[in-house]
């Protein structure tokens, strides 16, 4: 039986997080003996940004596979310190980097997709009764040997990725925030936590911006149909239960998109004609009338459950574009 439980970084921006983290894991195998555990990590904290600035310091126009070469760092400091620490606290272990956890992506630097895992390596460390410790984010190309980097929030999609090929019997991603709620908890008063939801509903909110999943791990876990759990480092207790096969809330799920947008170099790549101009703080969509003339269209929340709202909705995909292929926006005003 396989746990995979997967880090953020916020969880392990100290040393000190990165032990307690590790001691939480030990009473959890000494424990349950049956099991067998694939810990997933991130960076450290703000790791991955400085290593992206101390990148432009050096040289900002640097190719994208070295560029990938340097942030994947991250990731790997933080598996040595896991593993490191769980051995610590008397869990043998043994860490690996992406390429060595025979993760296979596409040559895409920087946002790359998983193709293929060969895990052999985790199988054996495994069936010598070690934790696996696997870097997230990080893969490597089949074609060219390079390493190659997920996007953002790569982690999760790692960790949903090797749960689906073990068969994992729990998925358990570890944040610093108590589930998925039906609002960003920090900024309105009618957040609600919700305790269960359909994969594909949560899916649909990571694409219009909810931070809680990456879109890529939501995507996978959707068609490969991988149950998981959104958990509280903190107390590690689980607060959101995703499930395809499950239910959804009785209420509107409502998504910020401030950070929320596409980028383009061919405009009439994306279906619907929307064209995209950036304005402070956050994107103004034009939408292509027929006449010359354009509209431009504002948004500041977007529904998740469309069939319940009377709102107006433009469904577009593109190939070129920040955090994913699909976008759905609630149109606020046309002027």
């Amino acid at each position: 039986m396989v746990h995979v439980y997967k880090f953020g970084g916020s969880s392990l921006s100290t040393p000190e997080k990165i032990l307690q983290v590790a001691k939480k894991i030990s009473l959890l195998y000494q424990k349950h003996t049956d099991i067998q555990f694939i810990i997933v990590v991130s960076a450290m904290g703000t790791t991955t940004n400085a290593l992206i600035d101390l990148g432009n310091q050096v040289h900002p126009e640097a190719s994208s596979r070295e560029k990938d070469l340097l942030v994947s760092a991250g990731e790997r400091i933080s598996m040595a310190l896991m593993s490191m620490a769980l051995e610590k606290y008397g869990c043998p272990s043994k860490s690996f980097t992406g390429s060595q956890a025979g993760i296979l992506t596409t040559p895409d630097y920087s946002n790359a997709r998983i193709q293929k895992l060969t895990p052999w390596r985790i199988e054996k460390a495994l069936e010598t009764d070690r934790i696996a410790v696997v870097a997230g984010y990080q893969g490597v190309c089949k074609q060219t040997l390079d390493v190659t980097t997920l996007g953002r929030g790569g982690t999760d999609t790692t960790a949903i990725a090797l749960a689906s090929h073990f068969q994992a019997s729990k998925c358990i991603l570890f944040k610093d925030v108590k589930g998925v709620f039906s609002h960003p908890p920090h900024t309105s008063r009618d957040a609600q936590s919700v305790p269960h939801i359909k994969t594909s509903s949560l899916h649909q909110m990571s694409l219009l911006g909810c931070p809680v999943v990456h879109s890529r791990a939501t995507e996978y876990a959707l068609n490969k149909n991988v149950k998981f759990e959104i958990a509280y480092t903190e107390d590690f207790k689980t607060y959101s239960f995703i499930d395809e096969n499950g239910s959804d809330p009785n209420f509107d799920m409502h998504c910020r998109l401030d950070n929320v947008g596409i980028h383009t170099e061919a405009p009439e790549q994306l279906q619907e004609g929307i064209l995209v101009t950036e304005i402070s703080g956050a994107k103004t969509w034009v939408e292509k009338s027929p006449s010359p003339e354009l509209k431009k269209i504002f948004y500041i929340e977007s529904l998740l459950n469309f069939e319940k709202s009377e709102t107006k909705i433009k469904i577009f995909q593109t190939q070129n574009i920040l955090q994913s292929e699909f976008f759905a926006q609630k149109i606020e005003s046309l002027t």
